[in-house]
C-alpha cells in the first residue's frame, strides 16, 4: 500500500457576520456528515489546517481521491450558525505551501 496523496482546498465564508473557527468547523463538518455519512468522511481524511476569521478564508486538507467530494460538500454550505453564508473554493493544491499562496491572494 502506497502512500497517502494530500490535497489542500483553499476556501472562502462570505457572510456578513465575521465567523469564528469552532462554527465554520463544525458546519463543514455537519454538511459533509448530512451529505456523504460516517463511512464517507473517514475516507476523506479532513482536517482544517487553518482558519483566518478576519479574512474569512481557510485551509481544509484530504486525499486525492476525494477533493471533488470536499469541494462539493462544502460549497453546499448555506447558512452557518443560522446566519446566511456561502462557501467558495478558491483553489486546490498539492502543497502547504502553494495552498499558503493561494489564501494570501486578494480578491
Amino acid at each position: 500500500m502506497g502512500r497517502v496523496r494530500r490535497r489542500y482546498v483553499v476556501f472562502n465564508v462570505v457572510s456578513d457576520s465575521m465567523l469564528n473557527e469552532k462554527e465554520v468547523v463544525r458546519e463543514i463538518w455537519g454538511e459533509l456528515l448530512a451529505l456523504f455519512g460516517e463511512v464517507g468522511v473517514s475516507y476523506m481524511e479532513l482536517h482544517v489546517i487553518e482558519y483566518d476569521g478576519q479574512r474569512g478564508r481557510g485551509i481544509l486538507r484530504c486525499t486525492h481521491k476525494t477533493v471533488m467530494d470536499v469541494c462539493a460538500g462544502v460549497t453546499l454550505i448555506s447558512e452557518i450558525e443560522g446566519k446566511p453564508a456561502a462557501v467558495n473554493i478558491l483553489g486546490v493544491s498539492g502543497s502547504l505551501r502553494k495552498a499558503r499562496e493561494i489564501m494570501m491572494r486578494k480578491r
